[in-house]
């Protein structure tokens, strides 16, 4: 099989054009006919005669004389004046020649000659019943049997030498079987469009799953009965015209002559036989596939499809190469390209070897000015029309960061008939230009042209749902998938797999075909492990780990960074542990990286075991700044913040991120003046700001009450587009708003968000009862029950509170038995602690006192403080005394508690228990915590203690308050002033 049969001869005669001179043109003719046929019986006898037995093999080599080789590689000599590169640097220089069904070794023989001239050391084989050798081809049943002359070739090699295994068409089958025996002894094995089958393959079904059976059973006009016709064929014969067309479409007729003498019948058996194919055996030896673009018999698109399978069995194994023969001898190019690579790029990361001139300018081309001035020559000369070199230009245009997405699709809709290949391009370029709706778009073409697809297909088309906010594009992709056979695919169900695990919504669709995948490598565990733990399902993460290990599937790095993460949300410490351990001892096997040791030392700090972080973190070879970062948090979180400073202060390189931690640091750990103070120093250092920073500052200007810096940043980044208003940037804005007492401003920002979760709702609540404004609290809740969002037990604290400071007592009430009765949720400390407050700023101490007598746990302190609270409001002294026991019980060093209860008794002029209360703080060494306050002059802080004088202008500052003290008392005082 092949584009043209170039591996025959093509010898002249010497006699014919003086004879066919002297007769006319008829007699010329047949004289001409006559003469073809005696060369060709000449020169098949020729061979016959130059053949040498190898060893005790039926088999026959082909050896080439001086002058033969010399006429045979007349045309190297001219057109490769020395070897080519590539071949001095070859391991082995042995080459043994597998022929296809049909042909014998004596088909080689010109490549042979080709072979020898270049340096090699090159064998033809006669496979059992062809060529020369002596067997019956009905007697062929199996391939062993079928391929026994190569494996007594390679039984009989030295134990220290590899050889290079060619095999053209059904000779595929053959040197996949010797793969599968003696792999140790083959350097490479080279399809030369071959039949390729994956393991329990059939070499006849390369054709049966593309449809082309059917074709090629009537092609083969007669089936060879060699045990009667009652019983199944043993062989077949093509007749010799459509071997013409089917084998010879490009050869010389010579050649076809020479065929028509030398081709044998073929034995059924081999190509009938199922192969079992292993990974450790067929799967560790290295392949190339050579596709010739022109053959008819096996198609382009059959061996696409065997290019396609063959990745089943270990892919980076494998390697394709392309070639392309045209009418013009000067369309001659090799492309190589690795199966599994995905790169944008629209170069293959592979060796181009390319002769043709235009083409080679084509790979180096670098803008597309150059571009379009190539693709004109091209036209010009009619390189263009062939479907290589016009994808080559495509691929530029769509798939280089210096091309032009539009040129592409004005090229594209100019290509008559476009393959797979260019299809799948069309799709890459619109998702290398972020158009994915037109990539989409491409593949839903592709389905109305019904455009031949395959598994890249999918792959790339895959890649455009990802960036839709639905699943239904996916749904659609996944329905054409299973429609169109490609259910098996790994890498498409993998491809699956990640896409629904990345919607919240669809993570039992990626469940679901996680299950039906009958085989599971481990990219397929890991993909549905890292969607679990990507949506914080950190036990359903772990469980499916267990399983993985009870499968025997080993993990890889991606698979533990997966788990870590598992681990780290749930805060499982011990199962950290016991994955460190697996890591641990498949470091031989497998390296640890920078990444893997990034993500347990993160697992090590979220579960609190900042020793275990530390000392990863000293063994770790490499550090980047997450390393660094991981430290920071893990202290601040644990409230050592001088810890966490140190950390960030010796980070070698700090980001965005190194910054956030430690301002983050300081706003959780109430250090907001020391957050501000660093989130000038980062704006100094010409930092970018990210979303988690402001978030971050906010919160610290909301503890200030620094209004002015919170409303700037929102202004600046913000309102000035700088940063998209996200739901979390959002709820901080209301949150400073609020806090700052501009519960207008935070209610306009709140109205402004195109999209809100229940934090934002809660945030809101929460401002209108900080700032007095009940009845805009319950308005508000309503109108989130409305939008059918379900409260949380935060919700009640913020709607419990407002209705305290509004004094909704029903309401309140109502709110509080709601809680359990209507949502399901159990009130807590915090809320018993809100309705007491409730009812004692109401009055109804007594009730209050019986609610906190009544808890269903232990009071907490904000509830003793409210009813204490409360006292001094009403003025009830005796149970503002058992309030104060309570809490001191519980906090016995409060200064707070004691001069509250002491003003209380004050108030009341009970002054002997005023006297008792302060003798007992005496007696407790008890000191009160002088009041302090801050003012905010020119972006730093001053803090002011009573009667402090550590100012150096306090004298003046005193004086200027006692006058002030002094005009506020007059009538006509405006304060304003």
């Amino acid at each position: 099989m092949g584009n043209g049969f170039t591996c025959m001869t093509k010898k002249e005669s010497k006699d014919v054009g003086s004879r066919s001179k002297r007769l006319g043109r008829s007699q010329r003719k047949l004289v001409a006919e006559e003469d073809l046929h005696l060369q060709a019986l000449s020169m098949a006898l020729q061979q016959h005669q130059l053949s040498q037995r190898f060893e005790a093999s039926t088999s026959r080599r082909i050896g080439s004389t001086s002058s033969r080789r010399r006429n045979l590689s007349e045309s190297f000599s001219a057109n490769n004046k020395k070897v080519p590169e590539f071949l001095e640097n070859i391991k082995t220089k042995k080459f043994v020649l597998i022929h296809g069904e049909g042909f014998g070794a004596w088909c080689w023989y010109k490549t042979v000659a080709l072979l020898e001239e270049a340096g090699l050391l090159p064998v033809a084989l006669d496979l059992a019943g062809s060529g020369i050798d002596l067997t019956d081809p009905n007697s062929v049943t199996t391939l062993a049997e079928y391929s026994k002359p190569l494996i007594d070739y390679l039984e009989n090699i030295p134990e220290d030498e590899k050889v290079v295994l060619v095999g053209h068409s059904i000779g595929g089958a053959c040197i996949s079987y010797a793969l599968e025996h003696y792999s140790e002894k083959i350097s490479k094995a080279v399809f030369l469009s071959a039949t390729m089958v994956t393991n329990g393959q059939r070499p006849f079904d390369v054709f049966h799953e593309l449809g082309s059976a059917e074709r090629f059973m009537q092609e083969s006009k007669f089936l060879i009965h060699g045990n009667g016709k009652e019983e199944p064929p043993t062989g077949f014969m093509f007749e010799k015209e459509m071997m013409k067309g089917l084998y010879f479409n490009q050869s010389p007729s010579k050649d076809v002559a020479l065929a028509m003498v030398s081709m044998r019948p073929s034995p059924v058996g081999p190509i009938m036989e199922k192969l079992s194919l292993s990974h450790d055996k067929y799967g560790t030896g290295r392949r190339f596939y050579i596709q010739t673009l022109d053959d008819h018999a096996l198609s382009p698109d059959v061996q696409e499809k065997n290019d396609e399978m063959i990745k089943v069995l270990v892919a980076e194994r494998h390697s394709c190469v392309r070639t392309l023969q045209s009418s013009n001898p000067k369309v001659q190019l090799f492309e190589s390209r690795k199966c599994n690579s995905c790169s944008w790029k629209w170069k293959s990361k592979s060796n181009v070897v390319i002769t043709n001139p235009t083409l080679l300018i084509m790979e180096s081309c670098s803008d597309m000015q150059e571009l379009k001035q190539i693709q004109g020559h091209m036209t010009v000369t009619g390189l263009i029309s062939h479907t290589y070199p016009v994808s080559r230009v495509l691929a530029f245009c769509a798939l280089s960061n210096k091309g032009d997405f539009n040129h592409a699709r004005l090229l594209f809709h100019n290509i008559h008939n476009p393959n797979t290949y260019i299809w799948n391009t069309m799709i890459r370029g619109s998702l290398h230009s972020n158009i994915p709706t037109i990539a989409f778009s491409f593949f839903l073409h592709m389905i109305r042209l019904h455009a031949p697809m395959d598994c890249r297909t999918f792959v790339f088309a895959l890649k455009a749902c990802h960036n839709f906010k639905g699943v239904s594009q996916g749904e659609s992709l996944h329905s054409v998938l299973l429609k169109m056979g490609f259910h098996s695919e790994l890498l498409l169900l993998n491809g699956l797999i990640h896409f629904y695990a990345a919607h919240p919504r669809s993570l039992n669709n990626a469940r679901k075909v996680f299950d039906q995948c009958s085989h599971k490598d481990v990219v397929t565990w890991t993909t549905m492990i890292d969607g679990y733990a990507a949506l914080h399902c950190s036990d359903a993460a772990m469980e499916l780990f267990n399983l993985m290990l009870m499968t025997g599937v080993e993990p890889n790095e991606v698979t533990f960074i997966a788990v870590l993460k598992a681990c780290s949300q749930k805060g499982d410490l011990q199962m950290g542990k016991s994955i460190h351990e697996n890591i641990e001892k498949s470091s031989k096997s497998m390296r640890c990286s920078l990444s893997l040791h990034n993500a347990l030392l993160d697992m090590y700090v979220k579960c609190g075991c900042l020793t275990s972080a530390v000392e990863l973190f000293d063994r770790m070879e490499t550090r980047d700044v997450y390393s660094w970062t991981s430290l920071v948090n893990g202290y601040a979180k644990c409230g050592d913040l001088e810890s966490a400073r140190s950390f960030f202060d010796r980070t070698p390189q700090k980001n965005a991120v190194s910054w956030s931690a430690m301002i983050a640091g300081y706003s959780q750990n109430n250090k907001p003046k020391e957050s501000l103070k660093l989130f000038h120093e980062m704006i100094g250092a010409a930092m970018v700001m990210v979303e988690h920073t402001l978030v971050s500052v906010l919160s610290a200007c909301g503890q200030l009450s620094y209004l002015s810096l919170g409303h700037w940043i929102y202004e600046y980044f913000v309102n000035g587009k700088r940063m998209h208003l996200s739901v979390t940037l959002g709820n901080a804005v209301i949150d400073m708003y609020a806090k700052c007492g501009s519960i207008d401003a935070a209610a306009q920002v709140f109205s402004s968000m195109s999209d809100r979760n229940l934090i934002s709702w809660n945030s809101m609540i929460a401002g209108y009862a900080s700032n007095g404004q009940a009845k805009q609290a319950v308005s508000l809740f309503d109108q989130m029950r409305y939008m059918r969002f379900k409260p949380d037990d935060i919700t009640f604290v913020s709607l419990l509170t407002a209705c305290s400071h509004g004094g909704l007592i029903l309401e309140g009430q109502d709110y509080f038995d709601s809680m359990e009765m209507n949502y399901g949720i159990k009130p807590k400390r915090e809320h018993y602690a809100c309705m007491i407050d409730l009812l004692g700023r109401n009055g109804l101490l007594e009730e209050a006192y019986v609610l906190i007598t009544n808890m269903p746990m232990q009071p907490s302190e904000a509830a003793w403080g409210s009813l204490l609270n409360a006292c001094r409001m009403h003025g009830n002294v005796e149970l503002a005394k058992l309030s104060a026991c309570n809490l001191l019980s519980l906090d016995p060093d409060d200064s707070g508690i004691y001069v509250l209860l002491a003003n209380i008794c004050a108030n009341e002029r009970k002054w002997a228990d005023v006297k008792r209360v302060r003798s007992l703080m005496r007696e407790k060494g008890v000191k009160k915590i002088p009041g302090h306050s801050l003012i905010e002059i020119g972006g730093e802080f001053k803090e002011f203690l009573v009667a402090d004088e550590s100012h150096p202008q306090s004298e003046e500052i005193f004086k200027v308050l006692d006058q002030m003290f002094i005009l506020s008392k007059l009538e006509d005082f405006d304060c304003e002033v």
